[in-house]
C-alpha cells in the first residue's frame, strides 16, 4: 500500500534505535513531525486509518501479544481492584446536576493533592449489561467515535493479561488553536463481588510506556477513572452504569476552566454512552 510504503521510508530516515518504533506509533509521530511536508500528511492519515481497520490482520499492526519483558506497571490483584471500586464510590455530596428528565446524576469533588476536580456520573441504561461492557471493549472506530467523538485513533501497546493493558489513544483538537491530546492509559477489567453490588468495571490510571514516547505537536493527557456496569436486579435489559474521572488535559488549560467543562458536559457525556449502547445491542 503507498501509503503504508510512505510512512516506512520516513521512519527509515530517522536515527535508528536499539527497538524500532511499531509502524502504527511511526505514523503517529509521522503526521506531527514538522520535517513532514504537508502534501504527505494526508497519506499518513490514511495510513492511520489503514493499520487500525486491519491491525488484527498484519503482523506490524495486530493486537498486543502478552508482555514477555519486565513492565514497571502490575496489573492489580482482584481484592485491589475491589477496594479502588469501593473508595472511588464512597465520600461524594448530594449531586451538582440531576436527576435530570432521564434520570442521570453528576457529582464533583476536589481530589487532594491536585488540581482537577473528580467527576461522577450515574444513571439507568435500557440494555443488557453485557452490551454496555461489549461496548468498552470494542476496537471498531466508528461506534469508539458515537460515544467519544474527539477520538482520533489508538491502539493497545501491550498485553499485561488477559484482562489488564496498556493502550494508546490519539484525540483530535476540541478547539481551534488548541493542539491535540494524546493518551497512554492502563486499562483493566475486573468482575465485582455482591458486596459491591456485582457486575464489571474497567478501570483507567494514565501511565508511562517505553512504547509510546511523547509526539512533537500532541500533548500528553492523563486520566484516572473508571466505567462500571451493574445489573439492575429483576430487569435483565437494563444496567446501571457509572462513570468516574480525573483528566489532567496538559498544556495550558487552566484547571478552573478544565474542571467546569468537564462537570458540564458530564450529562452530554452519559447521554452519548447509553445511546451507543443501545445501538450495540441492536
Amino acid at each position: 500500500v503507498p501509503a503504508v510504503a510512505a510512512v516506512l521510508a520516513w521512519s527509515r530516515s530517522r536515527p535508528h534505535t536499539r527497538q524500532q518504533e511499531p509502524l502504527m506509533m511511526a505514523a503517529t509521530a509521522a503526521e506531527f513531525d514538522p520535517k513532514v511536508p504537508a502534501a504527505a500528511l494526508p497519506i499518513i492519515q490514511d495510513t492511520l486509518r489503514i493499520l487500525e481497520k486491519f491491525r488484527a490482520k498484519s503482523p506490524q499492526g495486530a493486537a498486543a501479544q502478552p508482555s514477555t519483558t519486565a513492565s514497571p506497571y502490575r496489573a492489580l490483584l482482584p481484592e485491589e481492584a475491589q477496594l479502588r471500586v469501593a473508595e472511588t464510590m464512597a465520600g461524594w455530596a448530594e449531586p451538582v446536576v440531576g436527576p435530570t428528565a432521564d434520570g442521570v446524576r453528576i457529582w464533583r469533588r476536589s481530589v487532594a493533592g491536585s488540581a482537577w476536580d473528580e467527576v461522577r456520573g450515574s444513571g439507568i441504561i435500557e440494555s443488557k449489561p453485557e452490551n454496555v461492557v461489549a461496548l468498552f471493549e470494542t476496537s471498531d472506530v466508528n461506534i469508539i467515535r458515537s460515544f467519544n467523538p474527539c477520538y482520533d485513533s489508538g491502539h493497545d501497546i501491550e498485553h499485561y493479561s488477559p484482562s489488564a493493558k496498556a493502550a494508546y489513544a490519539r484525540l483530535k483538537s476540541v478547539f481551534p488553536g488548541l493542539k491535540p491530546r494524546d493518551s497512554v492509559t492502563a486499562v483493566e477489567r475486573h468482575e465485582l463481588s455482591d458486596e459491591l453490588g456485582g457486575g464489571t468495571v474497567f478501570l483507567l490510571k494514565a501511565i508511562e510506556h517505553r512504547r509510546a514516547p511523547l509526539v512533537n505537536g500532541c500533548v500528553r493527557a492523563k486520566l484516572l477513572g473508571m466505567n462500571l456496569i451493574q445489573p439492575v436486579p429483576g430487569e435483565p435489559d437494563k444496567c446501571e452504569f457509572t462513570f468516574t474521572q480525573v483528566v489532567d488535559p496538559g498544556g495550558a488549560v487552566p484547571a478552573r476552566i478544565m474542571n467546569m467543562l468537564v462537570s458540564h458536559q458530564a450529562v452530554e457525556i452519559f447521554t452519548r454512552i447509553r445511546k451507543a449502547a443501545r445501538q450495540i445491542g441492536h
